[in-house]
């Protein structure tokens, strides 16, 4: 006899594997680590299944350029291949995002703030700008009046980030020119993922550090991310992942042209053409195949069985 033995205690995960697996073998659920029940005779395969939780990912812009190409597209792929709820919240000035994807930024972060006390998923439908071929909500730290977001201090956005991460399956900040020690680093501690963007000079490679030193409370892995790559450039990936003490980074190739294009004819680069080297690098940043998407885990489970 085969099992398939579910480590863990969602019980929505059991009952997806256990439909999936009907008729092929038997779904036993577990608490307990991960070994082979007692007479087992063959094969066990261990799931480790966690609870679902909201995903919050933080977008670190070692020189701040008031629209992050890559912030923006992370986003718009999870939100294109992943379904479910996506948000990008843009904290950037002047917030271009928004414009990038032709919205309007009728409802920005210090609305958000004002609505806090009364706020749920109806209200959040209604006032968010979303992109229409994605379904991605983008919320802007400011439209036309920048001044707006004055108002806001690091507590009241911190509250208001969390908040949000609550109404969403997955929130992806960008940063920006956030600087306060106490914001990033309560967002860092908060963060399922975090990207740092650096470029190929030492101008971004000491902002990168700078930002490090902010993020020191994260729980999960900083992934570090070249802009830009230039192979003609003598400071390399490598060399900058090295100086900063990270992984090897995520190299995003150079492709300003293309980016531009793809903006100004109305529509990212991810989007329209994100089988590109671009658009493969990007997705694959963002955890997620650039076309066709990846197979479920349980796909990938079922081809394993006999």
């Amino acid at each position: 006899m085969r099992r398939l033995v579910l480590i863990g205690d969602d019980p929505h995960f059991a009952h997806t594997l256990a439909q999936a697996t009907a008729g092929l073998c038997e779904v036993v659920q577990s608490t307990s680590d991960a070994s082979a029940p007692h007479g087992t005779e063959a094969d066990v395969i261990a799931i480790a299944a966690a609870p679902s939780r909201p995903r919050l990912h933080l977008v670190l812009q070692s020189l701040p350029s008031g629209f992050s190409h890559f912030a923006t597209g992370i986003a718009l792929v999870r939100a294109r291949q992943r379904g479910g709820r996506t948000l990008l919240i843009d904290c950037a000035l002047p917030s271009l995002s928004v414009e990038a994807l032709g919205l309007k930024a009728a409802y920005t972060l210090p609305d958000a703030a004002r609505d806090l006390p009364r706020m749920d998923r109806l209200l959040l439908d209604a006032a968010l700008d979303r992109h229409a071929p994605s379904g991605l909500g983008v919320l802007p730290l400011a439209g036309d009046n920048a001044q707006a977001a004055d108002q806001l201090s690091p507590a009241d956005l911190l509250a208001l980030i969390l908040h949000l991460r609550d109404h969403f399956d997955d929130v992806i900040v960008d940063t920006g020119g956030i600087r306060n020690p106490g914001l990033i680093g309560e967002l860092a501690s908060h963060a399922t993922g975090i990207d740092l963007l650096c470029e190929q000079t030492l101008p971004s490679v000491h902002g990168a550090r700078s930002l490090l030193a902010l993020a020191a409370s994260a729980a999960c892995t900083i992934n570090l991310v070249v802009e830009h790559h230039d192979p003609a450039i003598l400071l390399t990936p490598a060399q900058i992942a090295e100086t900063l003490g990270l992984p090897a980074a995520t190299v995003l190739p150079h492709a300003r042209a293309a980016l531009a294009n793809a903006l100004n004819a109305g529509e990212p680069l991810v989007m329209a053409d994100p089988g590109s080297s671009y658009g493969r690098a990007v997705a694959a940043a963002a955890g997620l195949a650039s076309a066709g998407g990846t197979p479920s885990l349980v796909a990938r489970l079922l081809g394993r069985l006999p």
